[in-house]
This record gives structure tokens, sequence and C-alpha cells, in this order.
């Protein structure tokens, strides 16, 4: 297996009102312009039924994904 690709590029989760930075932002391994983020929820933060997630690269965001939290 190929070892990971990390991004030239930080980025930043907005996790609702929080803003997280992820554990690993790599190219998908086999992918074209595929990107596998990993973060960790902090533990303290309430059950909601979705929160807003999206990535930010260079002041330009992602599209927004709901993630369910219980």
């Amino acid at each position: 297996m190929a070892p990971p690709n990390p991004l030239a590029d930080p980025v930043e989760i907005r996790l609702g009102e929080l803003t997280l930075t992820p554990v690993s932002a790599i190219a998908s391994p086999g992918q074209v312009g595929l990107v596998a983020i990993r973060l960790v929820i902090p533990e303290d933060l309430a059950p909601a039924y979705e929160l807003p997630v999206t990535a930010i690269v260079n002041g330009r965001s992602s599209n927004t994904a709901l993630l369910p939290l219980r």
C-alpha cells in the first residue's frame, strides 16, 4: 500500500459553531480528486439531531453536509 499523501494546504472543519483541526487530511489512495479527512469530535459536545459540517481550505468552503450526533 502506498504511503498517505498529506494535503499541501491546511484544512479546517466547521462542525456547527466549532472549528476543528483534523487529525489528518490526505489525498485518497487510488482516487482522483478525493480527500480523506479524519477528525475527533469532542466528547463534551452535546448530542444534536444533525450538525452542519463544512471543510475549509484556503478560505474556500466545501458543500455542507449534515452529521447526526447522538
